[in-house]
C-alpha cells in the first residue's frame, strides 16, 4: 500500500474519534461503500409499488397505541454528550407517522401488495410492527411473531390482550437463531410469504436466521426485510448477503432497511 493510501485508509478511520459533524436526538456510526450486489427486477417492481402504497398508508392507529402505552417524556443529555454530538443514552421515541424515516407506512404498503397468507416476524417487541402489519393482511392472512419475551412483558408494548383473540396475530417466544428454535418452526418458515426481521441487530443473530433459512429451504420465496442494516454492527452481515438486495432506508426507517429477494 502506497503511503498516500495508507495516509487515506488512517484518516478516514480517525473521522470517528473526533467530533461528528451532525447533532440530533440520536446519532449512530455508519459507513459507506459500494455495493456488493444488486437487486432482482422483482425487488424494484416490489419497492417501486411498496413506496407508492405507502405514501398513502393510514397508521393513526399506532401513533393513538404509542400514546397511550408509552407517553413522551423530554430527554435527559449530560452536557459531554451534547457537546461531542453523541446520544447513546437517549432513547428516540418511535413516531409512527413519520414517514420516510420510520418504517411502518412502508411495511404497510408491502403487505398491502404482496397480500402474503402468512408473515413471519422475527422480534416482537412493542408490537408496533406487528400491528402495522395486521392492517394490510388479505382475508385469511395472520402474522406470527416471535421473540424471547411474552409479549405483556415487554416495556411500552401496545398489544392487548385482544390483539390475539382472532387468531390474526400469534406470538411464539422461540428464538429462531438456535437449532431448536429453527427445528420446532422450520414448516412455518417454508410457508412464509413475507419475513420481517428486528431482533438484535448484532450481525451474528441475523447471520444465523439467514442460514436457518438456507437449511429449512424458504418454499414460497418470500421477500424478507431486514430492520437497522445501516447500524455498525449489521454493516458487514448486510455487505455479505449475496442474494438480490436492496436498501430501502431512504423510504424506510432512518437507521437501515433491506429487501432480500428469496425467491
Amino acid at each position: 500500500m502506497s503511503l498516500g493510501s495508507l495516509r487515506a485508509a488512517a484518516l478516514s478511520r480517525l473521522e470517528l474519534l473526533g467530533p461528528w459533524p451532525i447533532s440530533a436526538p440520536l446519532v449512530r456510526a455508519s459507513l459507506i461503500a459500494p455495493r456488493s450486489s444488486g437487486p432482482s427486477e422483482r425487488l424494484l417492481d416490489v419497492a417501486q409499488g411498496a413506496i407508492a402504497a405507502a405514501r398513502g398508508a393510514d397508521v393513526s392507529e399506532l401513533a393513538e397505541r404509542l400514546e397511550a402505552a408509552d407517553p413522551p417524556a423530554p430527554a435527559e443529555r449530560s452536557l459531554l454528550t451534547r457537546l461531542r454530538g453523541r446520544n447513546d443514552g437517549v432513547r428516540l421515541r418511535p413516531r409512527p407517522d413519520r414517514w420516510p424515516g420510520e418504517h411502518y407506512k412502508l411495511l404497510v404498503g408491502l403487505v398491502g401488495l404482496l397480500a402474503p397468507k402468512l408473515i413471519v416476524e422475527l422480534g416482537t417487541a412493542t408490537g408496533l410492527s406487528a400491528i402495522a402489519m395486521r392492517s394490510a393482511l388479505p382475508p385469511g392472512g395472520r402474522i406470527v411473531t416471535f421473540d424471547v419475551l411474552e409479549w405483556n412483558a415487554y416495556p411500552n408494548t401496545v398489544l392487548t390482550d385482544a390483539d390475539f383473540a382472532d387468531g390474526r396475530i400469534e406470538q411464539r417466544c422461540e428464538d429462531l437463531s438456535t437449532s431448536a428454535g429453527l427445528s420446532a418452526n422450520a414448516q412455518r418458515l417454508r410457508e412464509a410469504d413475507f419475513i420481517f426481521v428486528d431482533a438484535l441487530h448484532d450481525g451474528e443473530q441475523e447471520r444465523r436466521f439467514v442460514r436457518g433459512f438456507d437449511q429449512v429451504g424458504l418454499e414460497r420465496g418470500p421477500i424478507v426485510m431486514f430492520d437497522d442494516i445501516r447500524l455498525w454492527r449489521m454493516l458487514g452481515f448486510w455487505r455479505e448477503i449475496a442474494r438480490p438486495k436492496l436498501d430501502l432506508t431512504s423510504f424506510g426507517h432512518w437507521s437501515g432497511t433491506g429487501l432480500v429477494d428469496f425467491a
